[in-house]
């Protein structure tokens, strides 16, 4: 292996690793993905160039990284809580729990330090579309997204995928910047998590009914 591939040895592998990620989440919250310094995150983390290089190769790689960190934990309990919905909750009932099982995961991860800076991301990469960061972002959540999406689209039969979708994905907006507006840019307390991911869920739940119209009810 040549030595600009080589890890710093004065670092452990898992440490200097994590502490990349530590320093990037808050550059790439604050900064955005195009503006923020690759060089930047190195220094602050005290990592040098080639361990930098030798765990993320590209900005891109970092950025996934840093996303995938954070979204692995989020996207388990999304499925955990899919799993536990009961057969016999239909029509409103049911469209209100699963958007709100889609949520809550989300506002938890904001109710801690680097989680809120995660939200941040989330945050300004909505209203950066296209680009990079939103693909990197749909590559990794799509394939529980598109789990909630078959189970809604069952209340829906009659319309398409697509406008279950969208009207999920819009939820995902106002969860975002839900989850970043606390007064004073305070964390939210984690009382806040149940209510703050009801109240989207309610609201998604309304757009459904106006725009779809009533959930069939099913069981």
């Amino acid at each position: 292996m040549s030595t600009d591939q080589t890890p710093d040895p004065s670092t452990s592998g898992a440490n200097a690793r994590a502490r990349l990620i530590e320093v990037a989440v808050k550059h790439f919250a604050d900064h955005g993905y195009a503006a923020a310094s690759q060089r930047a995150i190195q220094r602050e983390a005290g990592v040098n160039i080639a361990s930098a290089h030798y765990y993320f190769g590209s900005k891109e790689a970092m950025f996934r990284a840093v996303i995938d960190t954070f979204i692995h934990d989020v996207q388990q309990e999304r499925i955990r809580r899919h799993q536990a919905i009961p057969a016999d909750v239909a029509g409103r009932p049911r469209l209100e729990r699963l958007l709100f099982d889609y949520y809550q995961p989300g506002f938890a991860v904001a109710a801690n330090p680097t989680g809120f800076h995660y939200a941040r991301i989330l945050a300004r990469v909505q209203g950066e579309r296209p680009g990079q960061p939103i693909a990197i972002f749909e590559d990794i959540v799509k394939p529980v997204r598109e789990t909630y999406v078959d189970s809604l689209h069952q209340l829906y039969p009659a319309r398409t995928r697509d406008e279950v979708r969208d009207l999920l994905t819009t939820g995902v907006t106002i969860m975002a910047i839900g989850a970043v507006s606390a007064p004073d840019g305070n964390l939210r307390p984690p009382s806040d998590v149940e209510a703050q991911a009801q109240r989207v869920a309610t609201i998604v739940a309304a757009a459904f009914e106006a725009l779809l119209g009533p959930p069939v009810h099913q069981s």
